[in-house]
């Protein structure tokens, strides 16, 4: 909901008594992941390719010649460090686990050109190389429950982007806007 991303902002912007990362892995956000990148030279062409990654799943401490390193957005806004060569395209991994097989939505928010697998199924494409397309992207997908592998390959301009795990419930709550607030939401309505 946007009263629980308004949340997740304002604990880190340091608001007292709220955990940016409990937050957001209340409202299904993924925080936990591994980077790697630049694949290719120019991100257009290298976007339409298939990279290690692809292959991998960023399981490793190395992905073809590129170093695979480990990172926390406690707020779940994945960006890329500074250090990075800002070219050709990257891929961010987590594990995500869901308690219960059904449909799940994948939610992902960006201003870039993404692409989203699960269990190395392309689930997602957000292709904004040619025309605009809304920041916000979802498709829904058949889980068990259990561990999954989650893939992104994005375009430096795609990051920062936020990706969340929703169950159908979750979901539909989201998408109306009526979600049974969480303890921090009901302090702050009650305030």
């Amino acid at each position: 909901s946007y009263l629980r991303a308004a949340l997740v902002a304002a604990a880190a912007d340091g608001l007292p008594n709220l955990s940016p990362l409990d937050l957001a892995l209340q409202s299904g956000l993924v925080t936990d992941w591994r980077i790697a990148g630049p694949y290719g030279r120019y991100r257009n062409l290298a976007f339409d390719q298939v990279w290690p990654p692809e292959r991998d799943g960023l399981s490793k401490p190395f992905s073809g010649e590129k170093a695979v390193e480990s990172f926390r957005f406690e707020d779940g806004n994945v960006s890329l460090p500074e250090y990075f060569v800002r070219k050709g395209v990257f891929y961010s991994a987590a594990e995500v686990t869901v308690p219960a097989s059904g449909q799940w939505r994948v939610r992902v928010e960006s201003a870039g050109t993404l692409e989203v697998f699960l269990d190395g199924e392309r689930v997602l494409t957000k292709d904004d190389r040619f025309r605009a397309t809304p920041e916000t992207a979802s498709s829904t997908v058949r889980l068990s429950a259990g561990a999954h592998r989650l893939l992104v390959k994005f375009l430096p301009s795609g990051a920062p982007f936020r990706v969340a795990l929703l169950s159908e419930k979750q979901a539909i709550v989201a998408s109306h806007g009526q979600a049974t607030p969480v303890e921090a939401e009901a302090a702050y309505l009650r305030a």
